[in-house]
């Protein structure tokens, strides 16, 4: 038995299963390359969105305390520009 004739499960339980047939031509070859570029972009997107999504109120928390410290910042300023120029 080769190598290709086993489903394999990686770590984190991805299933990679080998092709069914016998690949004969070139185009059979880009026929699978293809398959497999789509299956990773489209498993590479679905995990983006998933961690935007989950990363979304962090971003959120971030903009309100970085405008909260440039309103604070700009009080100073403001405070000490009108001492120091008395």
């Amino acid at each position: 038995m080769c190598a290709a004739d086993f489903i394999r499960e990686n770590e984190l339980g991805t299933e990679v299963h080998p092709p069914h047939g016998e690949i004969h031509t070139g185009k059979d070859f880009l026929v699978h390359l293809t398959i497999i570029t789509l299956g990773l972009l489209i498993a590479l997107g679905l995990e983006g969105i998933v961690e935007w999504a989950r990363n979304k109120p962090l971003v959120h928390r971030a903009e309100a305390s970085l405008k909260s410290e440039l309103r604070e910042n700009r009080t100073t300023l403001a405070d000490a520009s009108a001492t120091g120029s008395e």
